[in-house]
């Protein structure tokens, strides 16, 4: 480095501010210098301030605002958001409903407030219509809406979230719950027996559809860290890539670049979390700005993302995203049955990785890469408990490499009337790579693959396909179905592979009809004899066959093993116990080209790997703890007590 290069480094690091917040602060004011001495009330007021290499200091407290900054960092000058040390520092989207307060009905707990137009300003998302769809609820005819199932409003009791009831007969019979009466006026809410007067509890509703979100689209060095987020009034992203409701999180980054959001505690919006993409074709807060070209690179690390109402982590176009060391679980706490609930789900994530991250218990998909995630990875994960799949990958065209994971505990929930309970589940994509994943205690299969639209792609079909996939060094146990279910050859439909793995039984195998071949041919091919399967809708979607025959005529797993496997899974220290005898290292495995640790993050072997995430497997009982993922951090302790 030059010596007047130097010399500059050295002033912008000298020019570089602390910006102190307190709130609590007996001489804090938005118009103070932002010093200790003298530090700024609202943290909007030193976001407007901060320029690059800056640092806003955020003492204890609850901050009722939108956080907006005014400017992004630079290169090696990021603007850093952030709690102060041990101080609990909360961003709510919500204000506190003071009343006055009517007792409706004493044995039910009713009582009534007014909405008051003070609250809200131009923004009442109690006046504004939740789009989306409930669980079961049959799809809309074209052109008509999704039927109405609520509002944008959130009311939270000791912050405890209440359920929305949609009429007074639907609140007397839950437990507890509220309700917008008719003009929006006021609200009806039935409290919990704890409750006996309101006045002596916080009641809060949200207000705001945004926490942390920059106005300007696109900027980027901007590092968030430390906080809890909660209560924010955002709306579902409907149709995002084409309408006017894009993807909009609590915290969102607006088609920036190169965020650090890193410890923070983000819960209870409406839809959305955290949104770390483009946002769709459409201005989230109609100011008319394009879509920026070039967002992502942000690093999403040790976060809590938590009992959102739709999905926990949402991202549209964007490149070399890193999500890792997260917990996200107990997201779509609406319990949709849309088409973007999940714990997390991509879009176009080019180069991307997701890795290290718990994802558990949430009411849909935990992980769900949706169109064209070239070149990303999906690795070393830990996926239990999900209202669907564990992980779903649809309209992709690869690579993508999804390795090392445990998914396991899958669910029939949310998804009525074909419900899917598999580990890992793909439709409408082709060369993806399954590679040492355990799938383990799912109702349906460990793999499933399947072709179900007729959408565009470019393949020799010119439509979607389920072609060219690798399912290799995979260890399947307890899976309620069966092992793996894959088309018959077709024309959509092809080079498929399966080899390597470990089954805990030798079959049933499913050969499905699910790329347009007719059961008959499947059965011409397998023999009349052989079983057909049935979805749960009562569907044949395919012939069983058991492992000799699946290696004989599908031509599949003819260097994998069948043995004894069997996993148990403690949940609350989150450690599994695997017991294998000695037809584990008598699966014909090779090398995947891109694994170059196992989930503990041991060094895979130079020769022949296990079929398993974990390489150290001995024959016999083992003990693995999953969480946390070697490597990828976790959030901090403190967060999980808030």
């Amino acid at each position: 480095m030059s010596r007047i290069a130097a010399l500059l480094l050295l002033a912008a690091c000298l020019e570089a501010r602390t910006l102190v917040v307190n709130q609590r602060h007996a001489r804090a004011a938005d118009s103070n210098p932002g010093t200790a001495e003298a530090p700024f009330k609202t943290i909007g007021a030193a976001a407007q301030l901060a320029q690059p290499g800056d640092r806003v200091l955020v003492h204890a407290g609850v901050y009722r605002e939108r956080v907006a900054p005014a400017r992004g960092g630079e290169e090696g000058r990021p603007i850093v958001y952030e709690a102060a040390p041990g101080a609990p520092v909360y961003l709510r989207g919500s204000e506190v409903l003071r009343g006055p307060w009517r007792r409706v009905e004493a044995a039910a707990n009713l009582w009534c407030a007014p909405l008051e137009a003070k609250l809200f300003g131009a923004y009442n998302p109690f006046r504004i219509r939740l789009l989306g769809r409930k669980s079961g609820a049959p799809a809309p005819k074209p052109g008509e809406p999704d039927p109405y199932i609520g509002t944008l409003g959130q009311v939270l009791v000791d912050g405890r979230w209440l359920e929305e009831a949609l009429t007074e007969e639907a609140l007397r019979a839950a437990p507890e719950g509220w309700m917008v009466l008719p003009g929006a006026d006021a609200l009806l809410i039935r409290f919990p027996p704890t409750v006996k007067n309101p006045k002596r509890h916080r009641v809060e509703v949200s207000v705001r559809p945004r926490i942390f979100a920059p106005l300007k689209r696109g900027l980027g060095w901007i590092t968030v860290r430390g906080f809890v987020m909660e209560h924010c009034a955002n709306q579902y992203p409907a149709a995002f890539w084409s309408s006017e409701t894009p993807q909009a999180g609590a915290l969102g980054t607006r088609g920036g670049h190169h965020w650090v959001i890193e410890n923070n505690l983000i819960r209870h919006a409406k839809s959305i979390g955290l949104d770390c993409g483009s946002e769709g074709r459409h201005d989230a807060d109609g100011l008319g700005q394009p879509m920026p070209a070039e967002a992502g690179d942000h690093l999403i690390r040790n976060n809590i993302v938590s009992e959102n109402g739709v999905c926990g982590i949402a991202g549209y176009r964007h490149r070399r995203t890193r999500i890792s060391g997260n917990i996200v679980d107990r997201n779509n706490l609406l319990g949709l049955r849309s088409f973007e609930e999940a714990g997390i789900k991509l879009h176009l994530l080019i180069d991307g990785v997701v890795e290290g991250n718990l994802l558990r218990g949430n009411l849909s998909r935990a992980i769900w890469m949706d169109n064209r995630n070239t070149g990303s990875r999906v690795t070393r994960n830990v996926c239990l408990g999900s209202g669907a799949q564990g992980i779903f990958i649809e309209l992709d065209s690869g690579p993508l490499l999804v390795d090392s994971n445990a998914v396991g505990r899958s669910r029939l929930e949310n998804h009525p009337p074909d419900p899917r309970g598999d580990g890992i589940y793909m439709h409408d994509a082709s060369a993806i790579t399954l590679a040492h994943n355990l799938l383990f205690d799912n109702p349906d299969f460990g793999v499933n693959l399947r072709v179900v639209t007729s959408r565009g792609m470019n393949t020799a079909s010119g439509k979607v396909e389920a072609s060219n996939n690798r399912i290799v060094n995979n260890i399947f146990a307890a899976n309620g179905m069966g092992a793996l279910s894959i088309p018959f050859p077709d024309a959509r439909a092809h080079g498929n592979f399966s080899d390597g793995n470990l089954f805990d039984a030798p079959g049933p195998f499913l050969w499905s009809t699910l790329a347009g071949a007719p059961l008959e041919a499947v059965r011409a091919r397998a023999g009349a004899e052989k079983p057909v399967l049935r979805s749960r809708a009562g569907r044949e979607s395919g012939v069983a066959l058991e492992l000799d025959d699946w290696r004989r005529l599908a031509g599949f797993d003819k260097g994998s093993a069948a043995g004894m496997v069997q996993v148990r899974l403690d949940e609350a220290s989150l450690t599994l116990e695997i017991e294998i005898d000695r037809t584990a290292s008598a699966a014909g495995t090779q090398a995947v080209a891109g694994i170059e640790r196992d989930f503990s993050g041991a060094p895979m072997p130079a020769g022949q790997p296990l079929p398993s995430p974990f390489q150290n497997l001995k024959e016999g009982r083992n003990r693995i703890r999953l969480w946390p993922v070697e490597g990828c951090g976790a959030p901090p302790r403190e967060l999980e007590g808030l």
